[in-house]
C-alpha cells in the first residue's frame, strides 16, 4: 500500500514526490560544511606563504641538529662564528642551510645569535622563549615570508614569527 498525505500542501502525492517545505538538517550541514571547505582552500594561499614551510622544515632539522650537538658538547651551544662547521655532521643534506626564498649567494640564509654562541644552554633563563638561529641576508635580520621569518629556539623548536625581540642585532 503506498503512503499518501490526505491534508495539507501536496494533497495526496506520495511522500516521495510532495514538495519540500524549508530545510532538512542535513542540508544544512551540506551547505556549511561546503562553505567552510571553501573558505579554507580560497584562503589558504594567504596564510602561508610560498616555501613558507619548506624553510621552516629546514628550521625544524637545524633545531634537532643543535640538540644533538648540545648533547654530545657537554650542554654547550655551538661557537656563533663556526656553528654551520660545527653543526653540518648532523645536518642531512646541504640544502637544509638554504630557504628557497633566499636569492642571494651566502652559504647560509640563516645566522646564529651572537651572545649565545659557545654558551651552556643550562645558563639560558627560557630556552623556549630564546631565538639562536634566525633568517639573515648578511647576519641583517630577513623577512622572506610575508613580513615574516623562521626561526629556531634553544630548546631546538622552530616557529615562524613577524617581529623579532630587540636584542637580536
Amino acid at each position: 500500500m503506498k503512503q499518501t498525505r490526505q491534508s495539507g500542501e501536496g494533497g495526496s502525492l506520495p511522500i516521495w514526490r510532495r514538495p519540500v517545505v524549508g530545510y532538512t538538517a542535513l542540508g544544512v550541514l551540506v551547505l556549511l560544511l561546503a562553505w567552510l571547505s571553501w573558505s579554507i582552500v580560497s584562503t589558504s594561499h594567504r596564510r602561508v606563504p610560498r616555501y613558507s614551510l619548506t624553510c621552516l622544515t629546514h628550521c625544524a632539522q637545524l633545531g634537532a641538529a643543535l640538540v644533538t650537538y648540545i648533547d654530545e658538547h657537554e650542554g654547550r651551544l655551538p661557537d656563533a662564528d663556526r656553528w654551520i662547521e660545527q653543526l653540518r655532521p648532523y645536518l642531512r643534506g646541504r640544502d637544509v642551510l638554504k630557504c628557497r626564498s633566499d636569492k642571494t649567494g651566502q652559504v647560509s640564509s640563516y645566522a646564529m645569535v651572537t651572545a649565545y654562541g659557545g654558551v651552556l644552554l643550562t645558563s639560558i633563563e627560557e630556552p623556549g622563549r630564546t631565538i639562536v638561529f634566525y633568517e639573515a641576508d648578511d647576519r641583517r635580520p630577513a623577512f622572506r615570508h610575508h613580513d615574516s621569518m623562521n626561526v629556531v629556539y634553544a630548546d631546538g623548536h622552530a616557529a615562524t614569527v613577524r617581529e623579532l625581540p630587540a636584542d637580536i642585532p
